[in-house]
């Protein structure tokens, strides 16, 4: 639920920074010796944390993706509007898939709308534990995930989409592109995803360093410089160089300037320059970088052009692209190596200075000394042959380093256009795991038996609201045997069952139904969700029935009784039958109107039993019965014991469940030989509360996970089951006495049908304590025939899997009547 899944969100993405700052702490000499680097610390991490941690509470894998679903895209680099930008484009003449945009802070809200897009693109996005999870997540569900690095283009092959109008809008702000990819940390989502795009070239380097090979996209300006004629063509005879100087010491080394030893200063490099214009009066200078307090040469300044020093990646493109040869006089390896990447793509050679004694030989290809540099430029500039092979030999070497096949754009799994087979969609209060009433449980047990014995025919989902979670109208996608289980969080308000109509659910409902298309909606119990469920099907065209648990389409009182425990009455005229005062009249009238309206146009109305079914009926419906089963419990093995009859009460507190009934008629006698647990559902599990009523030891607890309810029933002797409304089944007594217990059950409804008189229990008056006072009376009277299990009946109980037979055998002539 959702408050564990915010802690587990808390304590990993603390645990995800602690980590990846602890990664990046200063070298240590012993990482030196062992040449570990800190990105290295950072992968050994993530290569730990993703697969083993980051995965607990990731839905197993579903398929909702959709071929036709939209292009997310996550943007890091931030968005002008705090509201999520719905684009109304096309992305190509041919694709009509819609464009959905997210500034960073509104990853919850692009997780939300996972379920059907066809593409998640991260543009930009720095890695956490949020993005992991969401990457995780979208994986999950069979969205593709590509990541992308630079202003957005399209492939260069011309397959992708163009997010060009995108990339240059008021909607999408770009920092500084060098930025991105200076840490191991704002790249690595790329090594989660199923693709990576670049439209800058000065990454690939940086990607190769994580086993990555990234495809080459085309920004808006990449492709305006690839019509551009090439720069001999506009100026014959003419070399213009480009230089960097960015991140160069302005001080001279203390080391002999002539030799040009490590750590060269601007000042130095800026006279050696010089002297290059001097000795070839057809080269110009492109200057990135240059200290502004440094004077440039007066005697070439017509041919020296000095750049701002913080230029980003399409300035520095389109700079390069006007010039013949790159000099990277900058000492920053990656930097340079970045560099070297942008100049190769612009088909123009470089050159790199390097300050370590160790590059800069004949091993090393791209670094040199000036000397060496010197030598080389001669060669370039006096031979355009040579020129000419290095441009080609730097292009190439760029070309082998980039992904020749485009990037998908489809789903990674999708769900089918055509339907190979019916689909059904299960609507209920709660969901599995989440197994609150007895509703659900009767879902779980359906449901279970439908996917695991007609998978092959049907394929099933589940609409289910999300206990304890307060962020209204958030919606998520979890498994459940491989079922998907959509959770809407409805409000927390008061009168929150008793709500006619959300329309969040309406909205959730339509766009489930639009992603999973059932063939038929089978509706359970709908408090929370509200009659918008129901709607949302008659809208849509979609048929559905429904399973009547309780009251609450019938009466402002699910369970018939009302604010002052007196019983309420039903009637055909909503009008002359029991309403809440405290609601008024009117509101409740609207609401019947709206809830009897959907039970009209169901295709079937289901009661659990046949007792229950009399109620509808006598309100003027026509109502089938499937009735329940009772679970697949393996029974207890009970052992002879002395002591006191453990009575159970599973129930809770609630008025309708008779727990006061219980009070009232412990506390009116002093019985010796009893003791009582009642399973109060609003309780948290643990720390149990212990009391006494009279003379009786009470230990109230809290909820009991589904898959123990069977050791619940055998830690009781007698379980207690004194409802004061007519209950639509009774699961709890039938599955009390499948596994050996006594039951006393009320009267009213189908709780006490299969109890047999004296034998395997007693069936009590409800309209007072008197009667189930003088059974307890009887029990405290001979407690050894109460320590023993009762006789088990000649005809075994109906079970809930031949409950789940007779739906499945509905399902197929509904559907088997529509065209």
């Amino acid at each position: 639920m959702q408050p564990w899944r915010e802690a587990r969100t808390h304590l990993f993405m603390r645990w995800f920074d602690h980590a990846a700052h602890h990664s990046y702490d200063r070298i240590t000499q012993d990482d030196i010796r062992a040449r570990t680097h800190p990105d290295a610390r950072f992968l050994a991490f993530m290569n730990t944390f993703v697969p083993t941690v980051a995965s607990i509470g990731i839905p197993a894998p579903l398929t909702l993706a959709r071929t036709d679903g939209p292009i997310l895209i996550l943007s890091g680099s931030g968005l002008s509007e705090r509201t999520r930008w719905e684009a109304s484009l096309r992305i190509a003449p041919e694709d009509a898939r819609q464009v959905i945009v997210f500034s960073r802070e509104q990853v919850a809200l692009f997780a939300e709308s996972l379920p059907g897009a066809s593409v998640a693109l991260y543009h930009e996005v720095e890695t956490d534990g949020l993005i992991v999870d969401t990457l995780l997540r979208a994986k999950a569900l069979g969205v593709r995930n590509i990541y992308w690095a630079g202003p957005l283009g399209r492939d260069s092959t011309g397959e992708g989409p163009d997010l060009s109008d995108l990339a240059w809008s008021d909607f999408l702000l770009y920092r500084d592109s060098r930025e991105t990819g200076r840490t191991l940390r704002s790249i690595h989502a790329a090594t989660m995803c199923d693709d990576v795009v670049l439209t800058m070239p000065s990454l690939i380097t940086r990607f190769h360093d994580l086993g990555l090979r990234p495809r080459l996209g085309v920004s808006a300006l990449m492709d305006a410089l690839a019509d551009m004629p090439p720069t001999t063509e506009t100026a014959p005879g003419k070399i213009r160089i480009f230089c960097s100087l960015a991140g160069r010491p302005v001080r001279v080394s203390t080391a002999d300037e002539d030799a040009y030893a490590p750590r060269i200063g601007q000042k130095a490099l800026l006279k050696a320059l010089d002297a290059l214009l001097e000795t070839y009066p057809d080269v110009s200078l492109l200057v990135e970088g240059v200290d502004p307090a440094l004077p440039l040469s007066v005697r070439n300044s017509t041919r020296i052009e000095r750049l701002g020093s913080e230029l980003t990646s399409d300035q520095r493109l389109a700079a390069l692209s006007r010039c013949a040869i790159t000099l990277d006089l900058r000492h920053l390896p990656r930097d340079q190596r970045s560099l070297a990447d942008e100049a190769t793509w612009s088909g123009i050679p470089c050159l790199v200075l390097s300050d370590n004694p160790t590059l800069g030989s004949a091993s090393t290809p791209g670094y040199a000394k000036w000397a060496q540099i010197s030598e080389v430029l001669k060669a370039w500039i006096g031979q355009p042959q040579t020129l000419e092979d290095a441009t080609l030999a730097a292009r190439t070497h760029f070309e082998e380093a980039v992904s020749p096949t485009p990037v998908v754009w489809s789903p990674v799994r999708a769900v089918p256009v055509t339907k190979a087979k019916p689909r059904i969609l299960f609507a209920n209060l709660f969901a599995p795991p989440q197994t609150t009433g007895g509703a659900t449980r009767v879902l779980s047990d359906n449901a279970g038996y439908m996917l695991a014995h007609a998978g092959d025919d049907y394929d099933f989902a589940i609409l289910a609201s999300d206990d304890e979670n307060s962020h209204r109208g958030v919606t998520r996608v979890d498994s459940w045997k491989g079922a998907p289980v959509f959770r809407i969080a409805t409000p927390q308000e008061i009168d929150m069952d008793w709500r006619t109509y959300n329309s969040e659910v309406d909205a959730q409902t339509r766009r489930i139904i639009t992603l999973f298309k059932p063939d038929l909606v089978h509706i359970h119990c709908l408090p929370r969700l509200s009659v918008a469920v129901a709607e949302a099907c008659r809208r849509l065209g979609i048929p559905y029935v429904i399973t009547l648990h309780d009251a609450w389409w019938l009466s402002d009182f699910p369970f018939l009784v009302q604010e002052d425990g007196e019983p309420a009455r039903i009637s055909i005229d909503p009008a002359t039958q029991s309403y809440s005062h405290r609601i008024g009249l009117p509101r409740s009238l609207e609401r019947a109107a709206r809830l009897r309206s959907a039970l009209r146009h169901a295709q079937e109305l289901l009661s659990v039993s046949e007792e229950f079914a009399e109620i509808y009926r006598k309100a003027g419906f026509q109502v089938s019965t499937i009735a329940n089963g009772v679970s697949a419990l393996v029974a207890p093995v009970r052992t002879p014991r002395k002591g006191r009859v453990r009575l159970g009460h599973l129930g809770g507190l609630e008025h309708h469940k008779g727990a006061y009934l219980v009070e009232a008629a412990l506390r009116s006698r002093p019985f010796r030989n009893l003791s009582l647990t009642i399973l109060e559902h609003a309780r948290d599990p643990g720390s149990p509360l212990e009391t006494r009523w009279g003379s009786t030891p009470v230990t109230i607890r809290g909820k009991v996970p589904a898959d123990r309810i069977a050791t619940l029933y055998g830690d009781m002797d007698i379980l207690l089951a004194p409802s004061t409304w007519p209950e639509s089944f009774g699961l709890v007594t039938r599955e009390a006495a499948q596994c050996g217990a006594w039951v006393i059950g009320s009267n009213q409804g189908a709780m006490g049908t299969d109890i047999v008189e004296g034998v395997n229990g007693f069936v009590v008056d409800t309209t007072s304590p008197a009667d189930l006072v003088r059974v307890l009376e009887m029990i405290d009277a001979d407690p050894e025939r109460y320590l023993t299990p009762p006789p088990q009946p000649d005809t075994p109980l109906r079970h809930a899997d031949d409950q789940a037979r007779d739906i499945l055998s509905l399902y197929r002539t509904l559907l088997a009547s529509r065209p």
